[in-house]
């Protein structure tokens, strides 16, 4: 019989570096999955066969009104970030992990 694994997310992520890294081969992964993509070099974000946007994961995941216009979500902490300066708190607006928003929060006074 034929037995399929499935490998958690992290497990696929960590290989995927690897493998670019050890053998400078470009991998190139589709995804909706945001919390995979703040991982990536870069990001491509395409709507409709057109590319929308283009650049590092900080770039990309501050444009939330943009990516929320295209039926695309952004990482939750990033999503926290945006709400809370939507409600006047002055906070970064490209966080992408729970690190970097402790840090950020941790810096308010």
């Amino acid at each position: 019989t034929l037995q399929r694994h499935s490998f958690p997310t992290r497990r696929s992520s960590d290989l995927i570096k690897k493998i670019n890294k050890n053998y400078g081969i470009t991998i190139i992964l589709i995804t909706h999955n945001m919390e995979e993509a703040v991982e990536a070099d870069r990001i491509v974000v395409m709507d409709n066969g057109k590319i929308v946007m283009n650049g590092k994961p900080k770039e990309i995941f501050r444009n939330v009104a943009t990516m929320k216009k295209i039926g695309l979500d952004v990482p939750q902490v990033t999503e926290l970030a945006y709400e809370l300066r939507q409600n006047g708190i002055n906070i970064e607006s490209d966080i992408l992990t729970i690190d970097e928003m402790v840090n950020a929060l941790c810096q308010l006074k």
